[in-house]
């Protein structure tokens, strides 16, 4: 009788561990430990700032602590999630500068539109397109009646979804117009501080539902001028992994072979 009680305990273990898996891995199955703290240092090892991950039960990214150098860069970065919609907040320790919230809409067809506010009043929204040959456009807009247009993003992916080049065209002929490029990617997990999250942010790319994808790392990114056909920045990456395939480890160099900064990253499991 008593094994047989144990039996069943053991059985009722094991499906209550299998069912609650399930429930939070359901949209993040591909998450095998997250990023709980990155330390970024510059060419001569000084930290310059500290970054630390909080999660919900769902495995979603809930809370970023940014600790800089500086003390008016520190700053809180809290996200909601709700059904089709994904609420950021940027809470800057600097009072100066203007608490921000974006608001991303999808649907079942993916990332639609977004919006910014600064201190609570719209600034910019976000339209969303597809194009036929897989590439993808984000138009700002000024909040007036018009809806004027500001400046248009041109998104390009290869044929792993990866992201290798964004045009930023803007509408004002005096403002510079940039070419940015992803190349030599990897076969790893992409990193929380993957250079790709300059043009699209990791939470947008962490949800599934937004169809958005840059699953790896890119060892080359640049940056250029398209007014003068020069490139102003330019990075080689070396990374370094753990086991499960996760970038521990960002040695960037500039386009010469001099170490610009390094970047470790801390896991945990969950």
């Amino acid at each position: 009788m008593k094994k047989n009680v144990l039996l069943s305990l053991l059985i009722i273990i094991i499906v209550s561990c299998s069912k609650s898996d399930k429930e939070i891995t359901s949209n993040y199955s591909n998450l095998l430990s997250l990023p709980v703290k990155t330390i970024r240092k510059n060419s001569t090892g000084t930290i310059i700032r500290t970054s630390h991950f909080e999660y919900d039960n769902l495995k979603r990214r809930k809370k970023v602590t940014y600790l800089d150098i500086d003390p008016n860069q520190n700053a809180v970065e809290t996200l909601n999630y709700e059904n089709g919609k994904i609420i950021r907040y940027f809470d800057w320790d600097d009072p100066s500068v203007p608490l921000q919230k974006y608001v991303y809409y999808y649907d079942e067809n993916g990332i639609k539109n977004e919006e910014l506010y600064q201190d609570a009043n719209l600034y910019y929204t976000y339209e969303w397109y597809y194009r036929p040959d897989g590439g993808k456009e984000k138009r700002v807009r000024n909040p007036d009646q018009a809806g004027t247009l500001v400046m248009t993003f041109y998104y390009r992916f290869d044929s792993n979804g990866n992201l290798e080049r964004v045009v930023k065209d803007n509408v004002n002929p005096s403002l510079e117009d940039i070419e940015y490029t992803f190349t030599n990617y990897d076969t790893k997990l992409r990193s929380v501080v993957s250079p790709v999250h300059e043009l699209i942010t990791f939470n947008l790319l962490d949800v599934e539902a937004t169809k958005l994808t840059s699953p790896n790392n890119p060892v080359n990114n640049t940056k250029k001028s398209l007014v003068s056909n020069v490139v102003t920045e330019s990075y080689k990456h070396v990374y370094t992994y753990n086991a499960k395939g996760q970038v521990i480890e960002d040695k960037v160099y500039t386009f010469n072979d001099v170490l610009f900064q390094t970047v470790s990253i801390e896991y945990q499991d969950f």
